[in-house]
């Protein structure tokens, strides 16, 4: 996967995940339905206007979008971004179970 592949995969996660559509962050960024497409479909890659105007829309840091959060493997990018977005939106109490879990998992012998 390439540098606009993995971009591509981040921007539809995000997106999804803020239940939007391609048309509505089209509107949101001043963009068409189809450059989003071809952004996420890593056809195309945003210069840095496009790049900021799309962190601003979808609430995440330029760095989260474009770097994926500074994850060295391209192929954890993507469930990355979502655990992080999931995370955003959780109480306190939440927090702490899930951190318990992901505890527990890093230790297991699976």
């Amino acid at each position: 996967m390439d540098k606009k592949q993995r971009f591509g995969a981040r921007l539809k996660t995000i997106r999804k995940s803020r239940g939007l559509t391609q048309e509505g962050l089209g509107q949101q960024i001043g963009r068409s339905t189809e450059t989003i497409s071809q952004l996420e479909r890593g056809v195309i890659y945003p210069g840095l206007d496009t790049a900021e105007s799309l962190a601003t829309a979808l609430s995440v840091s330029l760095d989260d979008l474009v770097l994926g959060g500074g994850s060295q493997n391209p192929r954890s990018e993507v469930p990355l971004s979502e655990c992080m977005l999931l995370l955003r939106d959780m109480d306190d109490r939440k927090l702490s179970i899930a951190l318990s879990q992901i505890r527990a998992l890093a230790e297991a012998d699976i």
